[in-house]
């Protein structure tokens, strides 16, 4: 009959999977001014919460400045912190530690079960050594994010330098965007449109436009058109020459009055071109495209 290993077991293999064999590290009896945890702490932040990490597991030496040294690890079980952390698929945890480490490790973890055998990918976010990134897979966030730092030659108060690897679990709870409402799209868009141009004295064409309108909506709907807008396009011989855009009132009227633009003197005709760019709670809308030909 197979067992499940013990979770003393499974936190040794996570240590050994990080940093390697750390079992070759002496762990004599820390003095007070030996080794012992490591005076280092990292803060992990997403969609603007920060939570400190929960330190579990970790292996240092201490080397005093007349050359002697001592050495301690601890083993312990890692479990969430207090604070959860949000996060979603594909996004990202930034990690901050109070002192410069050598190398960073991240993996997914569950509480009472072994951790995932996967490593996340870490990037450095400047040349600090203290500020990195983990980028999270397209996957359901599991229940803990552990990360596992190797550090070196530490200053500590008694004059002591510190060198080892530290562990530690963050909690994270799934974050979800709420999905947003779709916006209702009008029946049409309706236009009423007016040019005229007058022959200049060096040979072109001085013209004007107005044109005027309706945003329909479907019957029944509350969407209106506020904070609506609608674009005006002119184009000849297949080449832009002016674009307006004009606010709607709340009724889903709009109006474009006394638009002047310059064209050649052969050009016998213009294309107008209308969209509705949508509104508060009103999807976005094309009405047809009209073309009207010039009288001078």
């Amino acid at each position: 009959m197979n067992r499940a290993p013990r979770p003393a077991r499974r936190r040794v293999l996570l240590a050994l999977v990080a940093f390697g064999a750390l079992s070759a590290l002496a762990a004599p009896a820390a003095s007070q001014s030996g080794a012992g945890a490591p005076d280092l702490r990292l803060t992990a932040a997403s969609h603007g919460v920060s939570v400190k990490a929960k330190l579990f597991t970790y292996c240092n030496t201490v080397v005093q400045p007349d050359g002697t040294g001592t050495g301690l690890c601890a083993d312990g079980i890692p479990g969430p912190t207090s604070t959860r952390l949000p996060v979603h698929r594909r996004g990202s945890v930034t990690i901050t530690t109070d002192a410069r480490v050598g190398s960073v490790f991240a993996r997914y973890a569950d509480v009472g079960a072994a951790p995932s055998s996967a490593t996340l990918r870490v990037r450095a976010l400047d040349t600090s050594g203290r500020r990195f990134s983990v980028s999270l897979p397209d996957a359901r966030p599991r229940s803990l994010l552990l990360v596992s730092l190797a550090y070196g030659d530490l200053p500590r108060p008694d004059g002591g330098r510190e060198s080892g690897d530290a562990h530690f679990s963050v909690g994270l709870r799934e974050h979800r965007h709420p999905k947003a409402k779709r916006k209702p799209t009008p029946i049409a868009v309706t236009t009423r449109a007016q040019a005229s141009c007058d022959v200049t004295d060096l040979g072109g064409q001085s013209c004007r436009i107005n044109q005027e309108g309706t945003v329909r909506r479907r019957p029944g709907t509350k969407a209106d058109c506020r904070g609506g807008r609608v674009r005006i396009r002119v184009l000849a011989q297949n080449r832009h020459v002016v674009t307006s855009t004009v606010r709607t009132t709340t009724g889903c009227r709009y109006r474009l009055q006394d638009r002047a633009f310059a064209l050649e003197a052969d050009t016998a005709a213009i294309t107008v071109q209308t969209r509705f760019l949508g509104s508060d709670s009103l999807a976005a809308r094309s009405a047809p495209t009209n073309r009207i030909d010039l009288t001078p």
